[in-house]
């Protein structure tokens, strides 16, 4: 099987969804009410998924069949239950949009920190008089 192929296969898409989320191989093991080696063969792309359990893996996941099937590396994910506040650039923006991302990412943080340092000169100046 040529590197491309392997690229499209099922399983791997599931594995990076599954890390994606911070879910562990027991973690979903336990929800598909199977074994954990049965599990990683799925990952391996060592048996063929059945539509009904690739639904199972969705549901579990909190994607869509749709979004699972179709699921590629340079999509972008922003609802990960144990990463919130992550983002994900496409990576086929080109390299002038990441870089006015990057600023606006820079200004935005400033902007913050700006505000915070406000709030606390008022909090404080409010003790002391």
């Amino acid at each position: 099987m040529n590197k491309k192929s392997e690229e499209l296969r099922i399983g791997k898409k599931i594995k990076q969804l599954r890390e994606l989320k911070n879910y562990s191989q027991e973690f979903m093991a336990s929800k598909l009410k199977m074994s954990i080696p049965g599990y990683g063969r799925i990952e391996r792309n060592e048996v063929d998924v059945s539509m009904e359990r690739a639904n199972q893996i969705a549901t579990v996941l909190g994607i869509s069949l749709t979004e699972l099937v179709s699921f590629d590396e340079k999509y972008i994910f922003n609802n990960y239950a144990h990463n919130q506040n992550a983002f994900v650039i496409n990576s086929e923006l080109h390299q002038e949009d990441k870089k006015a991302l990057q600023e606006l990412v820079e200004y935005l943080k400033k902007q913050l920190e700006a505000k915070d340092a406000l709030i606390k000169e008022l909090v404080l100046g409010k003790k002391t008089k």
